[in-house]
Parts: structure tokens; C-alpha cells; sequence
């Protein structure tokens, strides 16, 4: 393999299962370091520990925003920057057609609001060493933009 992120500190949500594991693994084997949030603790014990040093597993429920506040700052700490968070984790999809889904359903408000918690913990630390052309290809993608970066020159918003 290359090792194309070599040198790189990713954050895995769901990463003990399924898509997130396979990701973790293909990180791992690219040079990144690694950290593994999900909420199955043995599972991430065992797959930080078969992958080496450079992975770490941190329990973590990702509709719960001191849980999101404390796995940027754990990550961070541990590999000294963070960047890239790959968001994986979810919930069961409800089974049924949308006309039978209430407006408002636990597993979606769940899902929604882990991604409202990545943006508002994690904007300022990815943000460290992102350069204008970084910031506005970040800001183009981010429906809540103008929320997040309100300090930002205006001519970064523009298109």
C-alpha cells in the first residue's frame, strides 16, 4: 500500500461494525492515526488493539453532545491535530413508508443532531491549518456555513 494518509489523524464514528470497521482498517493501513468512536466497547478495544499504537478506541454515543465535545478534545490530545471526521454512526433506519413516520422520530432527531454537534465541536480544530481555498470548498459543502464561521471574511462566502 502507499501510505496516502500517512502523517493524517482521522476520527471513525461507528467504526466498530460494518462500513466504519472496514474504514478504520483502510485508514490504519494508509499510515493514519486512528481513532475509533462508537459505542460497542469491546468490539473497538479489539479492533484498536489488533491494528497497533496508532489506533485508539474512545466509547462514545454521538447523539450526545458532551460525548461529541469529548472525543474532538480526546482525539486531539492523544494525536496532537485531527483531520478528517468520517461520520458513520447511526441507527437503525424505521421500517415503514414516510407516510407512516411521525414529523418527529427518535432515531432521526438522533442523527440529525450528531451532526450539529461534529460541526459545532470540530469546525475550530479543523480549521487550524486550512487555507482560504480550503475554507470556502468546507463552506460551499455546509448548508449552517454562515453559523459556524461568522468571524470569516466575507469574500471567502462569496462564490
Amino acid at each position: 500500500m502507499r501510505r496516502r494518509l500517512e502523517d493524517k489523524v482521522a476520527i471513525i464514528t461507528g467504526g466498530t461494525s460494518g462500513i466504519g470497521r472496514r474504514t478504520v482498517e483502510i485508514f490504519a493501513e494508509e499510515g493514519a492515526s486512528v481513532l475509533i468512536a462508537a459505542r460497542r466497547e469491546d468490539d473497538g478495544h479489539e479492533l484498536s488493539d489488533r491494528l497497533g499504537d496508532k489506533v485508539d478506541f474512545l466509547k462514545t454515543d454521538v447523539s450526545l453532545e458532551t460525548d461529541v465535545k469529548r472525543m474532538i478534545g480526546y482525539a486531539v490530545d492523544r494525536f496532537g491535530k485531527l483531520d478528517c471526521l468520517f461520520n458513520n454512526a447511526g441507527v437503525p433506519a424505521t421500517h415503514g413508508s414516510i407516510a407512516t413516520i411521525p414529523f418527529y422520530h427518535e432515531e432521526s432527531t438522533r442523527n440529525f443532531l450528531a451532526e450539529e454537534f461534529f460541526a459545532k465541536f470540530s469546525t475550530d480544530v479543523l480549521l487550524l491549518e486550512a487555507t482560504p481555498k480550503d475554507l470556502k470548498r468546507l463552506i460551499k459543502r455546509m448548508d449552517a456555513g454562515r453559523d459556524y464561521f461568522p468571524l470569516l471574511d466575507a469574500d471567502i462566502m462569496k462564490n
